[in-house]
């Protein structure tokens, strides 16, 4: 028995030495954080995902929920270059830096209807997306 317990904690001791130490991530430095969340709130207008009248309250708990998570300096820059892409579908788009309040009559009205070249291409993406799909 006590031959068992010896080779059990020899290997229980070399188990815990062969594990490589836990990774330490640093944390994004705080002004590369906030320069993101201002990125962020100036696209989010731009595209009326935030209301102009009380912008801070959707951003507040974007906040929020980002502060569970260590964010490293990688994180952050994921998140600008989504940002950035964002940015530039927006300007293609003909959406002005504005956002709604600058852009003209309809272009945020999710009711309109659409033209016929925009349900074209809204049909021909559809079935790009779903070639070789077996789903009925």
């Amino acid at each position: 028995m006590s031959v068992v317990g010896y080779v059990l904690a020899r290997m229980t001791r070399e188990d815990l030495e062969l594990q490589p130490p836990p990774i330490q991530l640093a944390p994004a430095p705080q002004a590369e954080t906030e320069a993101m969340y201002q990125h962020a709130r100036r696209v989010w207008l731009r595209i009326g995902y935030l209301h102009a009248q009380n912008p801070d309250a959707i951003l507040r708990r974007w906040r929020q929920l980002l502060s569970r998570t260590l964010l490293t300096e990688y994180d952050v820059r994921v998140v600008r270059a989504l940002l950035h892409q964002t940015e530039w579908v927006a300007k293609v788009a003909g959406i002005p830096p504005g956002g709604p309040p600058d852009a003209p009559p309809g272009l945020f009205d999710k009711h309109r209807r659409l033209d016929e070249q925009t349900k074209r291409n809204d049909e021909h993406t559809t079935e790009a997306a779903t070639d070789g799909d077996d789903s009925p």
